[in-house]
């Protein structure tokens, strides 16, 4: 009988240089700062879009500002996302006849929105909003409260956890710029997340359809 050795530890390197062969894919398919950070430096070291790297860690550092402290990570693109959220839920009272696009416009100012200089920089901030999308659908569906009906007793069907996840997004491309009479410039962003949308359920593209 041989004696059995303990298996070598894994590199974690070796799953980011699998990804890496499906540049710069893979970096909008991965949910993890820390890995998204190691393919930006993996492409860097294989000189893979430098020119677009150089903007994409402009984005990182916006969206996770303490990336680099071992906290637990803050994300400013799902910060956007509840921040919209919420200019529309508490829409009543003054604000709904009148609503005041500096509202809106110092939301989306925290992640560098209206800074783009390119068509560029506009490319690669729609791929990075169509990731937040994306991330924001496999939260709410791993999330069990997000899922449960009243009390939590039960869970959603399929179609209807699609369904509400689908009103959230027509709150945050449609309903909001049009609140605040910012179709125009949140046209972007619409585009962005539908994509996103219909990636992720290319079955329900009409759930985005206006109410």
């Amino acid at each position: 009988m041989e004696f059995k050795t303990a298996p070598p530890k894994a590199d974690p390197m070796d799953e980011i240089r699998q990804k890496m062969l499906n540049w710069p894919d893979c970096y909008y398919r991965e949910r993890e700062p820390e890995k998204r950070l190691a393919m930006l430096d993996e492409a860097d070291r294989l000189h893979l879009t430098e020119e677009d790297n150089i903007f994409r860690r402009k984005l990182f550092a916006v969206r996770y500002p303490d990336a680099a402290d071992g906290k637990k990570k803050l994300d400013n693109f799902i910060k956007l996302w509840i921040e919209m959220r919420y200019l529309y839920e508490n829409r009543g009272g003054f604000f709904r006849k009148n609503p005041n696009p500096k509202r809106l416009r110092k939301v989306l100012d925290q992640i560098g929105y209206f800074d783009l200089q390119n068509q560029s920089e506009r490319n690669l901030m729609a791929q990075e909003l169509q990731h937040l999308g994306m991330l924001y659908i496999a939260l709410c569906q791993e999330d069990k409260q997000y899922g449960s009906l009243i009390l939590g007793f039960s869970k959603m069907s399929d179609e209807r956890l699609v369904a509400k996840i689908a009103g959230e997004f027509r709150t945050v491309a449609v309903y909001v710029p049009e609140l605040y009479q910012m179709q125009e410039e949140c046209k972007l962003l619409k585009n962005a997340l539908t994509d996103a949308w219909c990636g992720m359920f290319p079955d329900h593209a009409d759930l985005l359809q206006e109410d």
